[in-house]
C-alpha cells in the first residue's frame, strides 16, 4: 500500500463498527486460509497485513463525547444551552 500523505476521517455508530469489524474478520479469515494453504505471494501477505491494520484501527476507536441537544419543553432559549426563556409577571 502506497502512502500518499492524504488521510480521511469518517464517523460511524456502534452498530456500523460491529458490521465493519465482522466483514473485516471474514475477509481476514479467507486470506488467512489461502496463506495457510500455501499461497505466500507478496500481494496476499500485504493484503492480509493491510486488512489487519484497518480492523485494528476501527476496533480501537473510541466514541466522541457529543453533547446531545435539549429538545422539547425542557429546552430553553438556544436549544437548552445558556440563557433561559424570560418569565413575565402579570399584575392585575
Amino acid at each position: 500500500m502506497e502512502t500518499t500523505g492524504t488521510t480521511f476521517s469518517i464517523r460511524f455508530d456502534e452498530r456500523t463498527k460491529q458490521i465493519l469489524c465482522a466483514v473485516l474478520d471474514n475477509t481476514i479469515q479467507q486470506v488467512s486460509q489461502s496463506i495457510s494453504a500455501g499461497d505466500y505471494s507478496e500481494e496476499l501477505l500485504s493484503q492480509h497485513e493491510e486488512l489487519v491494520q484497518v480492523k485494528r484501527g476501527i476496533l480501537y476507536t473510541r466514541p466522541d463525547e457529543v453533547e446531545e441537544p435539549v429538545v422539547g419543553p425542557e429546552a430553553g432559549i438556544n436549544g437548552g444551552h445558556g440563557v433561559e426563556a424570560p418569565t413575565a409577571a402579570v399584575t392585575l
